[in-house]
């Protein structure tokens, strides 16, 4: 029932709860005999709440779930940044109680709600309003611009205008001091946390480098990514960071440059992936382990499932064009290289090795999942030729598949099983 079976729940709370190691021993043989869990599945949060601090329990994969469905191609970098404002940043400047924090939260809502009533006061073909509309946008008595009407009523269907409201006439500066740290930032961060912010402001300085619409997003954000009240927020930017560093970048995603963001990203990635915890040398712990590795996850499954759609939708529309409508202004033109590219970065990181990290930790299933695509991947190049088109497109058929014959038969181990394929093979 739900997310996991009545015992196992009730046996979980309560060891959250209990403080006596003997009821703490019988509860843990309550859990060894019910079966194995996998560590991400259980879901002790009873009332998830919008925009908890560090995306936690079931607004993390809320957040996860809106990035999948919403591509970036298919949607105005306005709709992420409202996203942040509504669900992610008011929760977060709500949750702390540290002033420092809390001015670093409300930097970002601020900058976000300038480019938001920026984009708002444009007209449908993307020019700016007449000056006769803009005059109406500005104050009499006070001399000051006020918030656009369409903006205003979208944070109060929100449910959040009460909330960001005082920012939008506050004078908030940041002055960045200092020079971000250098990768690697993995091996050297001692929390979670600390890798997360580290990743995410050397991302957003590389992202100032490329032309592009997301980039003022990223700017905006740079002071919530610090803070730990910000960390749902890092959490969601991740799969927009590594998909603008992918498609904006001239580097060759297969031997991408020291230094290059590409680079940097697929490092930490392998640095996460391959992670194994010895005595007094690690400054991470299992759980802390635990978040990152999942966060990688939740990463690299938002990029297969952009691209694998984008595939799919471009297969089944007529000349190659999408079947949704364009891109609307702000946002940028995906075509074959753009999708190409993602499908590279998504498989230069080896299933087999996210297989092997999910089984160390515990994933039985997702680790089973990674197996079972890489078997099939396996497959698909025996059946298919080298030259089949472009990697990550529609593949084309071998010589003898288009000529009518059937296609070769599967690999089959002794005994005619697929279970009993070689090992090396799998």
């Amino acid at each position: 029932r739900g997310a996991t079976p009545l015992l196992p729940r009730a046996a979980l709370r309560r060891c959250r709860d209990e403080t006596a190691p003997r009821t703490r021993l019988l509860l843990a043989r309550v859990l060894g005999e019910a079966g194995a869990l996998d560590p991400r599945r259980p879901c002790l949060e009873e009332r998830p709440t919008r925009g908890t601090a560090g995306g936690e329990g079931g607004s993390q994969r809320r957040h996860a779930a809106w990035v999948v469905e919403h591509a970036p191609w298919r949607c105005h970098p306005a709709d992420y940044q409202f996203y942040l404002v509504a669900e992610i940043l008011a929760g977060a400047l709500r949750s702390t109680t540290d002033s420092q924090h809390q001015s670093k939260i409300a930097f970002a809502i601020q900058e976000l709600l300038k480019l938001l009533d920026e984009d708002a006061a444009k007209g449908e073909d993307g020019e700016e309003a007449p000056p006769q509309l803009m005059q109406l946008l500005v104050g009499e008595s006070t001399g000051k611009k006020t918030m656009h009407a369409s903006l205003t009523q979208k944070l109060q269907e929100a449910q959040v205008l009460h909330i960001v409201e005082p920012f939008w006439t506050s004078s908030y500066k940041q002055v960045d001091k200092g020079k971000h740290r250098d990768p690697p930032f993995f091996p050297k961060s001692s929390s979670y946390f600390f890798w997360m912010s580290s990743l995410c402001r050397f991302l957003t300085e590389k992202s100032q480098h490329h032309d592009s619409p997301w980039r003022s997003m990223f700017q905006a954000c740079r002071t919530a990514v610090r803070t730990p009240a910000g960390l749902g927020a890092a959490e969601f930017l991740l799969p927009f960071f590594v998909l603008h560093a992918a498609c904006f970048s001239d580097e060759d995603l297969s031997s991408p440059a020291p230094g290059d963001a590409c680079r940097v990203i697929l490092d930490e990635i392998h640095a996460v992936l391959t992670f194994r915890p010895t005595t007094r040398r690690s400054p991470l712990d299992d759980a802390e382990h635990l978040r990152a590795l999942c966060s990688i996850f939740a990463l690299l499954d938002a990029l297969r499932v952009w691209g694998e759609r984008d595939i799919e939708e471009r297969c089944t529309s007529s000349r190659g064009r999408l079947a949704f409508s364009p891109p609307r202004r702000g946002t940028w033109p995906l075509d074959a290289d753009l999708a190409q590219k993602m499908q590279e970065f998504a498989r230069a990181v080896p299933l087999s090795l996210c297989a092997a990290a999910a089984g160390r930790a515990g994933m039985h299933a997702r680790a089973l999942r990674y197996l079972e695509e890489q078997v099939r991947e396996n497959m698909a190049a025996e059946i298919y030729d080298a030259d089949g088109g472009p990697r990550g497109g529609p593949p084309t058929p071998t010589k003898a598949l288009a000529e009518g014959a059937g296609p070769p038969p599967l690999p089959v181990g002794p005994g005619g099983s697929l279970a009993a394929l070689d090992a090396e093979k799998v």
